[in-house]
């Protein structure tokens, strides 16, 4: 196997009391520092998402501040990690929205209003309880209704979650959405969490 094979995987960087509540999806992890008050020593952690939703952490390092965030890295950065706001906070260019759906809804939905330059990096459609009707979902803007998440790539009738790594960037100010073409449905709902860069 290369490195070119392994999974991609987007680390976000900051201090450990601004790490977001829960991971925005399971290819994201977060590499917390933690400031005690046992200078010149700071605490590191790496917490990485699990299929549950939640963070797990999985690596605790001590060091004696040097340099900031670069003096945790030695020996993580590696081939199949990207690391997307190295020595900022986990707020620093990097944002997550996140919209509710359900069977009885309007659609479109929008999600956000981003600004010139934005970059989307996940669409992560959850399907939480089964649609029974017919038809899909789309993500996209009042340009191009799919040009986020096509309706292939998701399946309203089975429980799961669909993702799409688009890394679209829209050049002017735009509106993303959710569309619907579900017809005849009684039950079903769901999450859409948008990632995105600014």
């Amino acid at each position: 196997m290369s490195l070119s094979d392994l999974p991609l995987l987007r680390i976000a960087v900051g201090d450990l009391e601004d790490r977001p509540t829960r991971p925005p999806s399971t290819q994201w992890g977060y590499w917390a520092v933690e400031r005690r008050n046992d200078a010149p020593y700071y605490h590191y952690r790496l917490y990485l998402a699990t299929q549950a939703g939640t963070w797990e952490e999985v690596l605790l390092r001590r060091n004696a501040f040097t340099d900031g965030f670069s003096a945790g890295f030695q020996g993580i950065a590696t081939g199949g990690v990207v690391i997307i706001n190295e020595g900022g906070g986990a707020s620093a260019g990097v944002n997550a929205e996140e919209i509710e759906f359900a069977y009885n809804g309007s659609f479109p939905i929008d999600i956000v209003e981003v600004e010139p330059d934005a970059l989307i990096l996940e669409i992560r459609l959850i399907i939480e309880s089964a649609f029974n009707g017919m038809g899909s979902f789309t993500v996209g803007d009042p340009a191009d209704s799919d040009r986020l998440m096509l309706t292939s790539e998701n399946a309203p009738g089975t429980v799961g979650i669909y993702s799409t790594n688009p890394d679209y960037r829209y050049l002017v100010t735009n509106t993303v959405r959710l569309y619907s073409s579900m017809t005849g449905a009684t039950q079903g709902s769901g999450r859409l969490v948008m990632v995105y860069r600014v």
